[in-house]
């Protein structure tokens, strides 16, 4: 993620704040860390043609996958936790919706 220009991403924070989510969720298990509840951090994207991301994993990483919604064939873009929370806060100047 160190390579990658300023216009990139600004066009990677406007098309997450467009198409894609950040969410952060309550681990649903028994795991905790000195008695608190755990969090996870999500950051990703579903399409229907895998190529912007798949131009985005190229950039910053993470993973594409087969996903359905609805009966339709998307592929989806998912980075987590540490990964996620460093990209949120490489593309939170340039977001306008998905603010932290």
């Amino acid at each position: 993620m160190d390579n990658i220009s300023e216009l990139e991403l600004a066009y990677i924070a406007g098309f997450i704040d467009g198409d894609g989510f950040i969410t952060i969720s309550r681990h649903h298990g028994t795991s905790t860390y000195n008695g608190e509840p755990i969090y996870y951090v999500m950051v990703g994207a579903s399409q229907r043609e895998p190529e912007i991301l798949e131009w985005i994993k190229s950039k910053v990483g993470g993973s594409i996958r087969p996903w359905s919604q609805n009966g339709h064939k998307q592929h989806r873009w998912n980075m987590f936790n540490r990964k996620a929370m460093e990209l949120c806060f490489r593309l939170e100047p340039y977001s306008i919706s998905k603010k932290l």
